[in-house]
């Protein structure tokens, strides 16, 4: 196991700069958010960029631990401040459904580009006149579609599910993986999101052993979907980290806190010094 830290957090940086600042910091793993300020994938802009960004993946000394393409903020024209999950893998809208799509697939050619073994997707919220059910219809479709893409490329893709999504517990996305049936598809277990949805998140671990292609780690307190500096909340990690063992898990353990964008450097250190005592 070793310690990553997400580029989300880093919102107010450029992509080279919060790469540097998250290696400055000891982390040895950095996930790169595919959109608007780092990399949107869907953009020529970005592309040019490329050799850039592995020049200081290299002089950093750090690898990339997963492709965060869970938000599409990069698809409207203004900028929101709120992460946006549509238009979704399930958007009822074929025209959006499909920029989606593309903009996965686009990711996975990021993955392959930073060497990066995993991309992240979500399922997107339930929408009006689009039934839960209809919904995951149409995300396994698109679902299908990508991981055709991700085989022939081979890059993992994991679903990292919330409350509040289309796939929002374990039991769900348990149903999905055995629906896919790809040795590539996964999971993208947030430890946060599954200690709001779950009675006990370690059984959650347990249950998508052979597929978790990285972990969302943060704190969170009282059950509220608001990610905290590990340490500060009510989460077990001594526990977290025992089962993790168990099951020898071996790729990175990500710290994502997005919530932390004015003291991004300080949320990444103080989130080091606590976990790396159960790395």
């Amino acid at each position: 196991m070793r310690l990553a830290f997400s580029t989300n957090a880093f919102v107010k940086y450029s992509l080279e700069s919060a790469i540097q600042k998250i290696a400055g910091c000891k982390y040895k793993g950095v996930e790169i958010l595919a959109d608007r300020p780092h990399f949107p994938p869907t953009l020529k802009s970005s592309w040019k960029r490329i050799k850039s960004l592995q020049k200081i993946l290299s002089q950093s000394n750090i690898e990339v631990s997963n492709i965060n393409a869970n938000t599409a903020s990069v698809f409207y024209k203004q900028v929101l401040q709120e992460p946006v999950f549509e238009p979704s893998l399930s958007n009822p809208d074929i025209a959006k459904r499909r920029w989606r799509i593309d903009y996965t697939k686009r990711s996975i050619d990021l993955a392959c580009e930073g060497q990066s073994k995993s991309v992240s997707i979500t399922s997107g919220i339930p929408l009006p006149d689009c039934p839960p059910e209809k919904g995951k219809k149409l995300f396994i479709e698109s679902v299908k579609r990508i991981m055709d893409y991700a085989e022939k490329k081979g890059i993992k893709v994991g679903l990292e599910y919330e409350p509040c999504l289309l796939y929002e517990n374990t039991a769900e996305v348990l149903g999905l993986v055995n629906t896919i049936k790809s040795k590539y598809f996964g999971v993208n277990l947030d430890l946060g999101h599954v200690s709001i949805s779950e009675k006990d998140p370690v059984q959650s671990i347990r249950k998508f052993k052979n597929c978790i292609w990285n972990i969302h780690i943060e704190d969170i307190k009282d059950k509220k979907h608001f990610h905290l500096i590990p340490g500060q909340g009510d989460m077990d990690f001594t526990k977290i980290f025992k089962v993790l063992r168990e099951i020898k898990y071996d790729n990175f353990i990500t710290v994502e806190l997005y919530t932390y964008q004015k003291q991004p450097v300080s949320a990444a250190r103080k989130s080091y010094d606590f976990l790396n005592r159960f790395i």
